[in-house]
């Protein structure tokens, strides 16, 4: 079966598998016609019968399996005892395209610029186990892929191009959607479900990416068919080691500006320290404070160490929060102490607080709010300058908790985890 040693992970065989082998092929056909069949119209899905019946014939038919793509592509499986339980197809060769319609297979990339990303490897066919879609086995396959037959593949990375009720599954797996190379059909094609193309589009409507006006009239008018997306390998001597949308898995040297780099669209870790050249590691064993901990404490509460070898960090799962479009970025200046608490909880959308002693008494706030409009928290976040003049002479309030060499200066308030910094002075 297996065309190379595969993986062995927790009772998983994964690896490259001969579509030539007896039963492999009639093995990842089923997998594919039975996912393929959920997207029929009559059962409600996004294709019409006609359709699903021609891809089974054309696509996913064992004989298909076994000739269409096999020598143009890695036919990737998780086998579970002599069970095949995922499957996908990953191009050798990241100039390969393994369909641009039905009449134009197996072609060179260089001959149809602008169809796929440059140096991204085509992927079709991924599929799981019903029976087993909570169990991760995607994920896995994917993930070992990147990792462990990464030299397998010259290219940068991962490219699908999915039919989009695809993409939440994708973004799960770690792929990036980009809406510059989605693909819509012209106005006068099928309807699906008899929904007008704008209504089946805007079930499929995100916030991915670059949000042009030209999308947005092919939203309004024509079909959405495909959506592209893209997971790029982990580079060589990277410190990221897998990227989900809701966590990171990284080597304890990994530094913060690595993981905010590595950290899908629209996610941000929940504490990031001042210091960006600070590493996961480093902030873990010491229990520090950042930006972020006015609301979410330490940094601790939201990273944990996963491979510890005695008594050494060595890898680390950072959680990730949506991100709040914006921040609005105020100052009160000479806040009496005996009202310092109350100032500091007065907005519940205070995301970040610093407070500078200003006289013996009295205390100048600076308060980061979400917002709206105002500065991207990416940029806050990353240290960018903030060019507001009321904040004078407190620029380097951005050094924010983590900046206290005084633990005893770091106060905590009673609601919820909310923290805040006293700083002796400015």
């Amino acid at each position: 079966m297996w065309l190379s040693a595969p993986v062995r992970r927790a009772g998983l065989e994964i690896g490259v598998v001969d579509p030539n082998a007896p039963g492999v092929a009639e093995q990842v056909s089923a997998l594919l016609t039975r996912s393929i069949r959920d997207a029929r119209a009559s059962v409600g899905g996004h294709l019409p019968d006609w359709l699903v019946a021609d891809i089974e014939r054309n696509y996913t038919a064992a004989t298909k399996v076994r000739t269409l793509w096999a020598a143009t592509g890695h036919r990737f499986a998780v086998v579970r005892g002599d069970e095949i339980v995922a499957t996908v197809h990953v191009a050798r060769e990241h100039d390969t395209i393994f369909t641009v319609n039905r009449d134009v297979i197996n072609v060179k990339a260089r001959d149809y610029p602008g169809f796929k990303p440059d140096r991204y490897h085509h992927v079709v066919n991924i599929s799981t186990k019903h029976e087993l879609r909570r169990a991760r086995l995607a994920h896995q396959l994917l993930k070992t892929i990147c990792h462990d037959f990464r030299d397998l593949f010259e290219g940068d990375g991962l490219w699908f191009r999915a039919d989009p009720p695809w993409h939440p599954g994708l973004l799960g797996l770690g792929f990036v959607h980009d809406p510059r190379g989605d693909i819509f059909l012209p106005e006068e094609v099928e309807r699906t479900a008899d929904l007008p193309h704008a209504l089946f589009n805007q079930r499929y409507a995100c916030e991915c990416g670059p949000q042009t006006a030209e999308r947005a009239a092919h939203m309004a008018k024509n079909k959405l068919q495909y959506v592209s997306m893209t997971r790029p390998f982990r580079a060589r001597g990277q410190r990221v080691l897998d990227v989900s949308p809701r966590e990171l898995l990284v080597e304890a040297g990994a530094t913060w500006a690595q993981v905010l780099d590595a950290c899908p669209p629209r996610t941000v870790p929940f504490v990031v320290p001042a210091w960006l050249g600070a590493t996961v590691g480093g902030t873990l064993v010491n229990r520090t404070f950042g930006k972020g901990s006015f609301v979410h404490g330490f940094f601790a509460d939201h990273a944990q160490a996963t491979r510890v070898e005695n008594g050494v960090i060595l890898e680390a799962r950072v959680s990730l929060m949506e991100v709040a479009p914006c921040v609005s970025i105020t100052k009160e200046e000479r806040v009496p102490a005996a009202r310092l608490e109350a100032a500091l909880l007065r907005d519940p959308d205070a995301y970040h607080v610093a407070a500078f002693r200003n006289g013996d008494d009295a205390f100048d706030v600076v308060i980061a709010r979400s917002s709206q409009e105002g500065k991207p928290l990416g940029e806050y976040l990353r240290g960018a300058r903030i060019d507001l003049d009321a904040l004078e002479p407190h620029r380097h309030f951005v050094s924010d908790l983590a900046a206290c060499v005084d633990m005893d200066q770091i106060v905590p308030i009673d609601r919820g985890k909310r923290y805040a910094c006293l700083k002796a002075s400015a």
